[in-house]
């Protein structure tokens, strides 16, 4: 019955006589008519998961993405854990729950040193103690010492002794040779030692040579001594510079000096017509060989030194006060004088006598190694090695150099270092060479302008008439005027020289210390004393070699860069080193090691104490590529300079200036150059000749040029006031490129401001005591606490240290520690990293006494934000256009090319609007500037862009106080803030209402005595003692009774008895027959 019943893909089957259909299997459907394959079910891709072990697998998109398990490595299907077994871990590092970690850590007991070897931790003693290292080690009780066959040292001068199998064994020291045992010597020590085509330079044999003759001049070494000689077809002063020697008609010689026959460094006199030739002042030789009388330090006497082409004592100024001086070889040796010790190249001061000192137990303490040296403890005994950048021998360990004599001619001594002075001293386009320790800088071929600054390429000869300042016949650094057809030369503002020496010219009166008097420092280019507002109130200043030494006079302790007090005279008495602010020196930091104290330099502070001083005190003590900020030689560029400028250093100070291909204000922001096909027709003032920083005035179809208001100098070199705070007075400081007072709103309440090199200096008025920074509260008066004769058992009580300071007792003394974010001296006071912008970096801003970047949460939607001199700016990105500080928004699509907006002219913040054809440029509103130059800029972004006693609301710098304070309350701005205090006489809280303080009652406390009692009498207090106390307070045949003398017989004695009164008490008898 089944054909023909079924429909598609089913099957037939007869049961009991009768066609039963089905679908076929993975089909469905109705069987009579067709089936249909069923639809795959949805697979989950994460089940099973395809990612293998250690990994999570997610769906995405209904694919399965597989990633590792959290601190897990590899990439899925491998995944693996860093580690399983110690040999998957560096041999130092040993695998602990699949991570590699330290196996030393707790592995060790005390006083043991862990090292990790083969994955495994090994522990031994420390040098000089002993024991199980893995429970605990013991100090080694001392044996006698073997004999040391190298002490005393059995080695000449310049030679070191080393033990070996119990004998000493004398060797040279490096560069040194000869005899060990008698003497080693250096490789000269004066000319003759060497061939003569070399010098005797530092005790080598070096060629004299560079660094020594002028531009296209040549050098030859004759007798040990550089002569120079002008290049054929040359003349001049070799020694200074030679230029093309004009070719002229020769005409029959004329006798007398015109031209002089002499040559060069001579003088020419006429006698009876005839030259008479000799050499000028301070010259030496015969004419026409006149030469200096030295140029290298090895043509002086070894007692003298070259310096200026003169041999001079180079010891004046050299070391410090109350050291001595000795040439040795040219060079000056400080050392202390005897009873004298310290650091020979600041200050020595006089030794201590010490009675009975304890032997030391660690030979370094003292250190036998003499100044600016390093002592290390090997076996029993110190060993003596010079600090880094220190040369010689301990105890007369030396910087490289005092002053630019001691270096080779084609180096200068900077930071006592040889060093190459030509990084940093020219500007862009300009070639230096070092010229007698000097950097002389010239324009390249091509270039023209001044080298100091920038050097712009030559401008094509022209075809007018030549003037006669064209070409100039003036020097380096001066200017030709024309004045009724005749040129004269000037030197430039600040140059000095002659402007008609084609080779010298003019320079400033100095570019490094080295070029002035030991006792002057080169500060913006001028020779002055460094003393001025470097040292704190009652600090004495001293200069060694050009720089400032702060100490404090004799009697007055303190750290001399802040403040000098009165030193409290002490009755003497023996007791333990501790630490104090009187142990170590300023700036220097004291521990106690087995009960000696031990001194070192804070971080970032040179020298050895007790003269640790800071890195600079001004940037001439930098080198020339860095400027001195907050004592730290650091790098000036960072947030100097706007967008798409470069910044180079010359001379400490930052140079901005545009990009190629860029223009605009170099100071705030440089834009791309647009360049058109079609020449626009020329209008006055677009683009502006005037350079940055100033604006262009059309007066008479021609342009004015004038420097912005608050900037200096002349266009196209107009420039603010100051960049660094190195360019303000001492006692200002550069705050939005203007030197004014840093103190107004620094200072807490009852505190007192000083400015001490730039830095306002807070310290709280007499008879107050607490932060200066934040406020200082009045002392109330104690009474005098009972005399404890017992010793003091805390010796952080009373603390021994500063303001902001805290006290740890360690090893029976007391420590002092600055609080966190505070630093300075602990035994003084200590300070915030910064209280005002000119303390930070130029790409951070003082935020609550930090140093932090201004940026979050300035700028608006779509704009990027940059630090520039301290202030956040900001600017749309590219594409975009708006109020940078509010929103940005895409650019809509660019007008017609007719449109004078389009690009726009106008800086940043501005708005520019079409009228006649031309670009007009607005500021936005609330902005205030130059729209057509740097732009315009709000008022403030943030309170470091307001006086420490403004605060930025609304972009705008305003009193804080107004509305803050309650009734009666008294309002000071103090570091952007509003302070709220009751006056004098009012309590309350100054937030809400101050009222008057209730009447003061002056019984309490009691100003009685004991068993006093005090009455106000007429608002004043009046005591009432009683008659007495106890008994002896009365006469002898009285008794005291409520506090009243009385017959104590009254009533004692029975009838007909007898009283008499002894010693305060009655005697009662019978008398007679009774």
């Amino acid at each position: 019955p089944c054909p023909g019943l079924c429909g598609v893909n089913a099957q037939c089957q007869v049961i009991n006589h009768k066609p039963f259909c089905s679908c076929l299997k993975d089909y469905y459907g109705n069987p009579f008519e067709q089936c249909m394959p069923k639809p795959a079910e949805p697979v989950h891709p994460c089940q099973p998961s395809p990612c293998g072990p250690y990994s999570e697998c997610r769906e995405l998109n209904d694919r399965a993405v597989c990633s590792c398990v959290p601190g897990m490595l590899g990439t899925p299907p491998n995944c693996r854990p860093e580690c399983e077994t110690h040999q998957e871990c560096p041999s130092n590092r040993a695998c602990f729950g699949q991570k590699c970690k330290d196996p030393c850590v707790g592995s060790c007991g005390f006083n043991a040193l862990c090292a990790a070897r083969d994955h495994r931790p090994e522990c031994s003693c420390m040098e000089g103690f002993e024991g199980d290292p893995y429970t605990g080690c013991n100090p080694i009780a001392r044996a006698p010492e073997p004999v040391n066959p190298c002490n005393p040292s059995p080695c000449g001068a310049n030679a070191v002794c080393k033990e070996r199998n119990g004998a000493g064994s004398c060797t040279c020291l490096p560069e040194y040779f000869g005899d060990p045992y008698t003497g080693c010597r250096p490789e000269c020590v004066q000319n003759s030692d060497c061939d003569k085509f070399r010098a005797c330079v530092n005790n080598k044999c070096k060629d004299p040579c560079p660094g020594v003759c002028g531009l296209n001049a040549e050098c030859r070494v004759q007798n040990h001594s550089p002569i120079c000689f002008c290049l054929e077809g040359y003349t001049g002063d070799p020694a200074r510079g030679c230029s093309i020697e004009e070719r002229v008609t020769e005409r029959p010689r004329q006798e007398g000096c015109s031209p002089s026959p002499c040559g060069p460094n001579s003088q020419c006199r006429e006698v009876n017509g005839h030259p008479v030739c000799s050499c000028q002042s301070g010259y030496i030789g015969t004419p026409p060989s006149c030469r200096p009388e030295c140029v290298v330090s090895s043509e002086c006497s070894q007692d003298r030194a070259c310096l200026n082409q003169k041999c001079a004592d180079p010891c004046p100024g050299t070391c410090g006060t109350d050291a001595r001086c000795q040439v040795v070889n040219h060079n000056p040796i400080c050392s202390c004088s005897p009873g004298f010790t310290g650091d020979p190249f600041i200050r020595c001061i006089k030794k201590e006598v010490e009675r009975d000192p304890p032997e030391p137990i660690n030979p370094c303490l003292p250190s036998p190694c003499g100044p600016n040296s390093q002592c290390r403890v090997v076996g029993t005994q110190a060993a003596c090695t010079c600090q880094a950048n220190y040369i010689g021998r301990p105890p007369n360990c030396r910087p490289e150099c005092t002053n630019d004599a001691e270096c080779a001619s084609n180096r200068a001594c900077q930071n006592e270092r040889c060093v190459d002075p030509c990084p940093g001293a020219c500007g862009s386009n300009a070639i230096c060479q070092v010229i007698n320790h000097r950097a002389v800088c010239t324009c390249s071929d091509g270039f023209e302008g001044n080298p100091l600054v920038q050097c712009d390429r030559s401008l094509p000869p022209t075809t007018e008439r030549l003037t006669p300042c064209t070409p100039s016949p003036c020097g380096p650094n001066a200017e030709c005027r024309e004045r009724n057809n005749a040129g004269a030369c000037y030197c430039l503002p600040n140059y000095e020289g002659n402007p008609y020496d084609v080779f010298s010219g003019c320079r400033r009166e100095c570019d490094v210390n080295s070029d002035c008097a030991e006792k002057l420092a080169c500060v913006n280019f001028k020779c002055v004393d460094p003393c001025p507002g470097v040292c704190g109130s009652q600090a004495l200043c001293d200069i060694v070699n050009h720089v400032p030494t702060c100490v404090c006079p004799e009697g007055m302790i303190g750290d001399p860069f802040t403040r000098c007090e009165l030193r409290l005279e002490e009755p003497i008495t023996r007791a333990p080193p501790v630490c104090d602010q009187n142990t170590c020196g300023p700036n220097s930091i004291c521990r106690i090691q087995n009960g000696v104290a031990v001194c070192k330099c804070q971080p970032e502070m040179t020298g050895t104490p007790p003269n640790c001083r800071p890195e600079c005190v001004q940037s001439g003590d930098c080198e020339s590529q860095r400027a001195c900020v907050n004592y730290k030689c650091i790098d000036p560029c960072p947030g100097s300079c706007g967008q798409n400028a470069k910044c180079q250093v010359i001379n400490h100070n930052p140079i901005c200036s545009c990009s190629p291909d860029f223009t605009g204000d170099p100071f705030s922001r440089c834009y791309k150059e647009v360049r058109t096909t079609t020449p626009a027709p020329p209008t006055p003032c677009v683009p502006s000749p005037c350079g940055p920083n100033a604006e262009c005035k059309v007066v008479g179809s021609k342009e004015a040029c004038s420097c912005l208001p608050d900037y200096t100098g002349s266009p196209p070199n107009c420039r603010p006031e100051c960049v660094l705070s190195t360019e303000c007075a001492q006692n200002q400081a550069c705050i939005r490129q203007k030197c004014t007072d840093p103190c107004p709103g620094s200072c807490g309440l009852n505190a007192k401001c000083t400015v001490v090199n730039h830095t306002p200096s807070c310290s709280c008025e007499e008879g107050y005591t607490g932060d200066p920074f934040t406020g200082c509260q009045f002392i109330q008066a104690k009474p005098p606490p009972e005399v404890d004769r017992s010793p003091p058992e805390d010796p952080c009580y009373p603390s021994p240290c500063g303001t902001n300071a805290r006290c740890r007792p360690v090893d029976g003394g007391a420590v002092c520690e600055c609080f966190e974010n505070y630093f300075g001296n602990p035994y003084t006071s200590c300070r915030p990293e910064c209280v005002t912008n000119s303390e930070c970096s130029r790409n951070t801003a003082c935020i609550q006494n930090r140093c932090k970047d201004p940026c979050p949460g300035v700028c608006g939607h779509n704009a990027e934000c940059s630090v520039i001199n301290h202030t956040p700016t900001c600017t749309c990105r590219e594409g975009m256009v708006g109020n940078a500080f509010e929103q940005c928004l895409r650019e809509e699509k660019p007008p017609a090319p007719s449109d004078p907006c389009y690009p726009s002219p106008c800086g940043l913040n501005t708005v520019c609007r079409s009228s006649g054809g031309n670009a007009v440029c607005e500021c936005l509103p609330d902005f205030k500037g130059t729209p057509f130059g740097r732009g315009c800029y709000p008022e403030c972004t943030i309170n470091s862009d307001c006086p420490r006693d403004k605060t930025c609301v609304n972009k705008k710098c305003v009193d804080p106080c107004p509305g803050v304070c309650g009734y009666r309350a008294v309002c000071h701005a103090i570091n952007n803030s509003p302070v709220c205090s009751c006056p004098n006489n009012m309590i309350g809280d100054p937030f809400v209402e101050c009222k008057e303080a209730a009447p003061k009652d002056p019984c309490n406390p009691s100003p009685c005595r004991t068993n006093g009692i005090c009455r106000v009498v007429g608002g004043r207090a009046e005591c009432q003692y009683p008659e007495c106390v106890i008994n002896s307070d009365c006469s002898p045949n009285r008794a005291c009774f409520n506090q009243k003398c009385r017959d104590p017989c009254v009533g004692a004695c029975g009838v007909n008895a007898i009283c008499n009164v002894v010693n305060h008490a009655p005697i009662c008898s019978c008398p007679e027959r009774h």
